[in-house]
């Protein structure tokens, strides 16, 4: 069954989630050349999951918003990514 998005293409995916790599990267190296502790692997797989996460809260609200059982709240999802990204 090929993947099936309604907000966005699966070109437009790719490109995101590519983008938050490299912004990710960019990130984690400036850190790593400070001396911080946390360096670009870290920032790479923070960014990746926080963008897919984003992508699949979108689709999730497009998929359910019209039915009465399931209230998603994309909000919701990306306050809970923030909180986690604050733990770390």
């Amino acid at each position: 069954m090929p993947l099936q998005l309604e907000t966005i293409t699966l070109s437009h995916l790719i490109l995101r989630v590519a983008l938050a790599c490299v912004i990710g990267f960019i990130i984690g190296l400036d850190r790593e050349k400070k001396g911080k502790p946390v360096g670009y692997p870290a920032f790479i797989i923070i960014t990746t999951v926080t963008c897919l996460i984003a992508i699949m809260g979108q689709e999730l609200h497009a998929q359910y918003n019209d039915t009465e059982h399931i209230a998603i709240d994309v909000g919701k999802i990306i306050e809970g990514v923030l909180a986690g990204i604050g733990f770390l």
